[in-house]
């Protein structure tokens, strides 16, 4: 099996509608001999954040230790869901997993075909103890209760990050409703650290933990941060928590949610440090510096790359922007997929553009433009709809270069990544 064949395997696989619960992927790992059993693991929860506090924590932890990183979406290659250190798994060894587990699943009734994440979360696992690191990082991909990852039994620690409405159809309409699912992450006698300030939220967590006899941090009680300054790929910050505080750290990843999310990844850091995984200051410093997460605020030239894909990604890139570029309006490329609050989104968008160029999604939840177009109106935007992603870039850029100004494309991760494959002057080499 090629690695073609094998990425056209894969997404051959049920994708695109969400079907929750846990039943295929147990079946799929019982096969495999529940490798998700014999690694080390931690878990990772949240709305906005999980990934940027999956990719810190990896940072730091990889200085010493072997340590896998498992996250999704992808931007340009299904490789980039399994990490080894700094390397992404190779294209042959990819395909050889895929085959393997392929072979499985085709003994399979229809009913336990896995879904596309199921596949690839076990092959992560699998992976993973096959290689034998030390530590696997593993980051929810939606909710958490029932979430394909939700199957490790006893993980050396749970992460959940900021909660906020997203998928709100799956997940539920409230605040409470949405912790609730993500609390489903907490297992019996462990520990968790939470990156949310909202009491609604904290009362959730606490009353889990409860049941479950089970530690909880929280984010402005146990650890926090203070003294922050934005300054694009330089921010700092001083830390300070019941473990211990640190002064002038450095901070690569931009925006003003990343102090909240580089806080809770050190106080996870700390915690598992105090359970006897040496974790230096000196590593911490090293990681947070040289962290680099595609697709999050980041800059090529004149043009500005942000997934923010809800409400709260749109508010705090714009909060951002309006620090790192004060009084700065942007040409933006948008594209936001169907199933998400699309008003709100476009109101922040709206904030910081001069005009919005909106185009559709290469991804099959994407839906007509009309409702998005009608949004755009009653902002008094000035817009322009093009429906075809790549002739709207190539407008965008083309824009770009007649004004001098500089442009913002956001919405979606999945725009974002079918952009970069395009376009190799908008992303790293990897």
């Amino acid at each position: 099996m090629t690695f073609k064949e094998a990425v056209d395997y894969i997404y051959s696989l049920p994708h695109g509608k969400v079907v929750l619960g846990l039943g295929r992927i147990k079946n799929l790992l019982k096969y495999l001999g529940d490798p998700q059993d014999k690694i080390t693991t931690i878990h990772i929860a949240g709305t906005n954040g999980k990934g940027s506090t999956t990719k810190m924590f990896h940072a730091v932890l990889k200085n010493n230790y072997k340590a896998g990183m498992n996250t999704s979406p992808h931007l340009k290659s299904v490789r980039e869901r399994f990490v080894i250190g700094d390397s992404m798994i190779e294209e042959e060894v990819f395909a050889d997993y895929v085959m393997r587990i392929k072979k499985i699943v085709e003994t399979f009734p229809e009913e336990l075909i896995p879904s596309f994440f199921e596949f690839v979360t076990s092959l992560a696992f699998l992976y993973f103890y096959e290689e034998e690191v030390d530590f696997a990082i593993m980051e929810v991909g939606l909710g958490g209760r029932l979430d394909g990852s939700n199957v490790i039994k006893k993980p050396l620690l749970s992460v959940i990050t900021h909660i906020d409405f997203d998928h709100t159809k799956i997940l539920g309409n409230t605040i409470e409703k949405i912790a609730y699912e993500k609390a489903g992450i907490i297992k019996d006698n462990s520990v968790v650290v939470l990156g949310d300030e909202k009491e609604q939220v904290r009362n959730v967590i606490l009353n889990v933990c409860q049941r479950k006899n089970s530690r909880a941090f929280f984010y402005n009680r146990d650890f926090g941060y203070y003294n922050e300054n934005l300054l694009f790929n330089n921010n700092t910050f001083d830390y300070k928590s019941v473990f211990g505080g640190f002064k002038n750290l450095i901070l690569n990843l931009n925006g003003v949610h990343q102090f909240k999310n580089a806080s809770t990844a050190i106080f996870a850091l700390q915690t598992i440090n105090a359970r006897g995984i040496r974790i230096t200051e000196n590593d911490i410093r090293k990681g947070l510096k040289n962290c680099f997460w595609e697709g999050r605020l980041e800059g090529y030239g004149n043009i500005i790359i942000d997934g923010a894909h809800n409400i709260d990604g749109a508010k705090y890139l714009s909060e951002s922007l309006n620090i790192y570029f004060p009084n700065e309006k942007f040409l933006t490329l948008c594209g936001i997929l169907g199933d998400k609050a699309y008003d709100e989104m476009l109101s922040y968008f709206s904030s910081f553009s001069e005009k919005i160029i909106l185009t559709r999604v290469p991804n099959p939840r994407s839906n007509d433009l009309g409702p998005l177009e009608r949004s755009l109106k009653s902002l008094g935007m000035e817009f322009e709809v093009i429906d075809d992603y790549k002739e709207a870039y190539n407008k965008f850029r083309k824009e770009l270069f007649e004004s001098g100004k500089k442009g913002v494309i956001s919405g979606s991760l999945y725009l974002i990544g079918a952009l970069k494959a395009y376009d190799s002057s908008i992303t790293r080499n990897s």
